[in-house]
């Protein structure tokens, strides 16, 4: 993926062909996590006192994109780091499974979570690139 422009960026947020580098993977997962942010903000809204319970729906389709653009640029960033094909789901899915799995404990173990998932969302943006195969 050289060059750029809205179809490069357009393919690397929502593509799933391909390979991409370090900063491509960085730069695709902080536009990811901009809309967890504004999802989760959604959220937050919708439990104020003052109502706005219906405000939660706006943050829907933003989990939806997030989730979508996660897993394109670390399917990505792990077949350009020459991950086999199961441990490349496996590490593209552990993030969502480990929210899911903890969201009871996040009152008591908020921390350990939180350093857990930042690991597993570092883990695709810290690994060298292999060379490709012809």
């Amino acid at each position: 993926m050289t060059g750029s422009g809205p179809n490069q960026n357009s393919a690397l947020l929502f593509g799933y062909s391909g390979r991409i580098g370090r900063a491509k993977y960085w730069m695709g997962l902080a536009v990811a996590l901009a809309l967890a942010a504004g999802a989760l903000g959604f959220g937050a809204m919708a439990m104020s006192p003052t109502g706005g319970s219906s405000v939660v729906l706006l943050g829907i389709p933003l989990v939806i994109l997030f989730g979508w653009i996660y897993s394109a640029v670390a399917l990505k960033r792990l077949r350009d780091a020459g991950v086999s094909r199961w441990p490349r789901l496996l590490l593209v899915l552990s993030p969502f499974v480990w929210v899911t799995l903890t969201a009871e404990l996040i009152n008591y173990l908020g921390t350990v979570i939180a350093v857990v998932l930042i690991g597993l969302f570092a883990i695709p943006g810290l690994l060298p690139s292999k060379p490709a195969s012809a």
